[in-house]
């Protein structure tokens, strides 16, 4: 775990219960509506995102992020495990979406390929 989130919880001003859990998804499963999990570790070791082929639409959580419109990778001070999750970038590139949705900030609906596939080159 990313040290500065560890001191964070530590300090007992974030106090984190755990969710309960309905049931688990696994990576590549197809749920309703044409959307289709796939398993992004990094950020925590159970960390999804959803893919909607079709639309070509990706729903990143935290793997991903935007700042100002450009896109970033994960954040080290963020990530519990930053190798995994530049590999879980470079999965989600892999993918070609043409609109990326994060866990924080706005959309990005005119996503650059060029732009995605260098971000997971320089990981």
């Amino acid at each position: 775990m990313a040290l500065s989130y560890r001191l964070l919880l530590g300090t007992g001003l974030v106090r984190c219960e755990p969710a309960k859990v309905g049931r688990s998804l696994v990576d590549s499963e197809t749920l309703d509506g044409g959307w289709r999990v796939v398993h992004t570790p990094g950020h925590t070791p159970g960390h999804i995102s959803l893919h909607h082929p079709e639309q070509q639409v990706l729903i990143t959580g935290d793997a991903l992020g935007q700042r100002r419109g450009r896109l970033i990778g994960p954040i080290p001070a963020y990530a519990m495990d930053i190798k995994q999750a530049a590999a879980s970038v470079r999965k989600l590139v892999a993918l070609n979406p043409q609109i990326l949705c994060f866990g924080h900030l706005r959309p990005l609906t005119n996503v650059k390929l060029e732009e995605l596939h260098a971000l997971a080159a320089r990981l």
